[in-house]
């Protein structure tokens, strides 16, 4: 999720913490679980293929597009 960045990510996962997105990308952080690990994968592939298809900077999502 790095071509999205953490906040982003975060909504993806449905998370209210984007930190949280942070702390699992450590070596030694905490795994996601359940519903979580599952919207992560998904956006993952759904960030690839856009990648794929386009390029990094065009698929990432301006900034302040995503507010809670």
């Amino acid at each position: 999720m790095e071509t999205l960045g953490q906040r982003i990510a975060a909504a993806i996962a449905g998370l209210s913490d984007a930190r949280q997105i942070g702390r699992y990308t450590r070596e030694d952080g905490p795994e996601p679980h359940g519903s979580t690990e599952r919207r992560l994968r998904e956006g993952y592939k759904t960030v690839r293929m856009l990648v794929d298809a386009y390029d990094a900077k065009t698929s990432a999502a301006p900034r302040g597009v995503v507010k809670r």
